[in-house]
């Protein structure tokens, strides 16, 4: 007798903890919090897309949250759009990875991947002795960070 898998549908509402305000995901998610689904073997989505599609159908466009909760797959807090609706979303809400206003790229303790902190990065820039081996030893990072800090292409808002 071979395994009948329940319909999409039941599986992926199973995995959804109803709120009074957000939907949330409880399945796997993505390292940025959003849901992931698979759909068939090896086939997998994001789960607000999921969302979307059971609720609304298919769609060429891209899905974005009204509520800027990666893991909520609420219908109603959903909306389609292009790319640019996604990026001008993205920088209206203040959670780009590219440019911002104020230091050019959203960098330092800002990015997700942050290692240094303004302490660490004010004692690089102060340390004119040692060599950029040296100190991407000492903090954990590449030598090419060193550089980048030591040159002003990040961590600018700082001063040297």
């Amino acid at each position: 007798m071979r395994y009948r898998r329940k319909p999409i549908a039941d599986r992926f509402w199973a995995k959804v903890n109803k709120t009074e305000d957000c939907w949330i995901w409880t399945g796997a998610k993505h390292k940025f919090g959003y849901g992931r689904f698979t759909i068939e073997h090896r086939k997998t989505t994001t789960a607000h897309r999921m969302a979307w599609i059971l609720t609304y159908g298919e769609t060429d466009l891209h899905v974005l949250h009204k509520c800027d909760n990666p893991p909520c797959v609420r219908p109603d807090h959903l909306f389609v759009g292009t790319h640019t609706d996604n990026m001008r979303d993205c920088w209206n809400k203040g959670r780009n990875v590219s440019h911002l206003p104020e230091n050019g790229w959203n960098s330092g303790i800002k990015h997700y991947g942050h290692k240094l902190n303004e302490a660490d990065v004010l004692q690089i820039i102060a340390d004119i002795n040692s060599s950029q081996s040296e100190l991407a030893t000492q903090f954990g990072v590449h030598q090419s960070v060193i550089s980048k800090i030591r040159t002003g292409k990040i961590w600018k808002h700082l001063k040297r």
